[in-house]
Order: structure tokens, then C-alpha cells, then sequence
């Protein structure tokens, strides 16, 4: 998709975008972000012909949005807004199949393609014959990408989908998004003000600045590590060095084997473990070799030696650490560690070895 010098002025003297170049990779997932007022909506609706050009064009492909016909373009390119947009009147299945209806396709057909939609964006088919009133905000949000996604579009606009619900659900529907993201392929633009999240969910981000010029275009990556300009500095903040941790993740070399015992193991066998190794304390494994709590030396110290560690009161981690967590999550939970450090389990939860202070400190450094 290619926007080639365009603009967008309305009757009043209002400037919303302004000369604006940007090519937008095929099978990406771009975000468009900045303060309010700086064009990225007006942008996006330009996309679908929601709002007109006032000069230049827009491709997708070799065809100009301008010379095709509106509501054919619509029909083909699915579209999220942030409340959702249900209809009010229809069942939540009635909602989904809008769309493939409009394009007359045969009642078998959309009746799959609506459950397979359930499914994929992890709706419970009980929900079908409900209205929209009747669900949760996540749920009418995923309903709204289910609508979106039924006729199988190329392209995929989302305007702030996930800003008008709480911070819990917001990040299960953006994991959800990427997770269908992985599996599509599609051509997405997202709208967002909420840099986090632009960093979290997009290929490249678009960073917007007033009168509707791009201040930066460039992968989460390349902004933090070299912002274009000032603006582009105090837009993504302060905490710019933190915000790179969450695009680094944990390597195999750095999970280190740990101290670990076996919950069957007797505090004696655990004492002579643990001073053998010189560690202030030890990860407990269950049978399975899944972490089940932290022991430290002053408890074992003071426990029965014939007792089992299992029986013994153990402190639980409020974090879980996997293979392929990122860097400022596992600066997170060292932080609330018991110990100095974090056991890393795998896919299954089985123990892999531990992260320490000292290792993530050689790292960031």
C-alpha cells in the first residue's frame, strides 16, 4: 500500500495530513501513532474512501482507492473501530456474517465461515444467539474483528480497537491480535496514542506529529535505538532504554542451570546441596520438574532434617519466567523475587534453569 503525496484539508482551513509518503509493506502489521489531532484517523479512513483525498493517492496495489468504487472497496478491506460498531438489532452471528451476506455468498458457506471465526478469535459458540447488549466489551471487540475478517480480507483497518476496555483485557485482545497476526499474514494498519502499545503489536510504527506529517517511520527497534528527532524523543518518553528490553528476549547461554532440588529430597540432602553450591537458596521441583516455590537457606536451616522440602512452607514466585520472555519482564520479576533468582520453564512449565540479577545486569550492560 502506497500513499504518494497526500494530503487532506477540509473547508475550513483545517490542514489534517500534508504531503504525506509512505509505503506500507504487504503481509505487515503498521501502526499509526501521535498526539490527537495529527491526522493518523483521518489517514486510515482515507484507506476505504471513509474520508476523501484533497490531493495525491493512495494504492493498493496498482489500483488508486480513488478509481475504484467505494463500496466495493469497503466490502473487501475489513474494518475495526474502538466501540466495536455492532449492530444493535442482530445476533452476534448475524453481526459476523454482514459482510459475506452483502457479497451473497451461499448460506452454507457463511454458516462455516462464522463458526470458523468463533473459534479463531476465541469467541464461545454459545454466544451466537445473543445480541450485542448481552456481551462483555473484550467479547464485542472480538465480534467486531470476527465482522471484520468474515469475506477473508487482504487489508485490515483498526482504530483504536482496544482503547475502550480495561487494561486486563486490552492486553489479552492485543496477544490475541498477534497471535492471529502470526497465523494470517494480513495487511494491517492500526491506530493507537498509546506508544506501548504501538510498540507491542507493530511491525513498523508511523509516529504522527500535528499538521499530518510523519516524524518517523521505522521498526519499534530502530525508534528506540535512534529516534529521528526530539519530537520523536519525548513522544516515546523518557523510559525509552526500558521500553528496549521488551523487543530483547532471553538466550539459551544465559538461563543458567541453578541450584534445584527435588521436593521429595530431605533437608539434610537440601542443606548439603545448598552449601555445596554456596547459594542463599534453592528452586523446589515437583516430580514433573516444574517449579513449585523458593526455599531459602534460614528456613531450611531451621527445618527437621528427615523432613521432605515438599512439606516444608515455600515461597511461591509472582511471575513466571519462559524461554522466550522478554528482558523487561524479567526485570520485572527479579525485582519481585524471592531470591536473587528467576527459575525459566519451557512450553510445558518444566524447568529449564534460572535468570539472576547479576546475569540480566552483565546483559543490559
Amino acid at each position: 500500500m502506497v500513499f504518494d503525496s497526500v494530503a487532506k484539508h477540509y473547508p475550513d482551513g483545517t490542514v489534517a495530513v500534508e504531503a504525506l509518503n509512505l509505503t506500507l509493506p504487504a503481509g505487515e502489521l503498521t501502526v499509526l501513532v501521535g498526539p490527537s489531532g495529527c491526522g493518523k484517523t483521518t489517514t486510515l479512513r482515507m484507506i476505504n474512501r471513509l474520508e476523501t483525498l484533497t490531493s495525491g493517492c493512495i494504492r493498493i496495489g496498482d489500483q488508486d482507492v480513488m478509481e475504484s468504487d467505494a463500496t466495493q472497496l469497503r466490502r473487501h478491506i475489513g474494518y475495526v473501530m474502538q466501540h466495536s460498531g455492532l449492530f444493535p438489532h442482530h445476533t452476534i452471528a448475524d453481526n459476523i456474517a454482514t459482510v459475506p451476506r452483502l457479497l451473497k455468498w451461499p448460506k452454507t458457506r457463511i454458516t462455516a465461515r462464522v463458526e470458523e471465526l468463533v473459534e479463531l478469535v476465541g469467541l464461545d459458540a454459545s454466544l451466537m444467539k445473543r445480541y450485542p447488549h448481552q456481551l462483555s466489551g473484550g467479547q464485542q471487540q472480538r465480534v467486531g474483528l470476527a465482522r471484520a475478517l468474515a469475506a477473508d480480507p487482504p487489508i485490515l483497518l483498526m482504530d483504536e480497537p482496544f482503547a475502550a476496555v480495561d487494561p486486563i483485557v486490552r492486553t489479552h485482545l492485543q496477544d490475541e491480535l498477534l497471535r492471529l497476526q502470526a497465523r494470517m499474514g494480513k495487511t494491517i494498519v492500526l491506530v493507537t496514542h498509546d506508544i506501548d502499545e504501538a510498540m507491542k503489536l507493530g511491525d513498523r510504527i508511523a509516529i504522527f506529529q500535528q499538521g499530518g506529517y510523519i516524524a518517523q517511520f521505522d521498526t519499534p527497534g530502530r525508534l528506540l535505538a535512534a529516534p529521528a528527532d526530539d519530537f520523536v524523543v519525548d513522544f516515546i518518553g523518557a523510559d525509552r532504554e526500558l521500553r528496549r528490553l521488551a523487543l530483547q528476549y532471553l538466550e539459551a547461554d544465559e538461563i543458567d542451570p541453578g541450584v534445584h532440588v527435588a521436593g521429595s529430597m530431605t533437608v539434610t540432602e537440601a542443606r548439603t546441596r545448598l552449601q555445596q553450591a554456596g547459594s542463599s537458596g534453592v528452586v523446589v521441583l515437583d516430580g514433573e520438574r516444574r517449579p513449585i516455590g523458593w526455599l531459602d537457606w534460614e528456613r531450611l536451616r531451621q527445618a527437621d532434617g528427615a523432613s521432605r522440602i515438599e512439606r516444608l512452607e515455600l515461597t511461591l514466585w509472582r511471575h513466571q519466567l519462559h524461554e522466550r520472555t522478554n528482558l523487561r519482564s524479567a526485570l520485572n520479576a527479579l525485582i519481585s523475587a524471592p531470591g536473587d533468582v528467576m527459575p525459566v520453564v519451557d512450553d510445558e512449565g518444566r524447568y529449564l534453569g534460572v535468570i539472576s540479577q547479576v546475569q540480566l545486569t552483565r546483559r543490559l550492560s
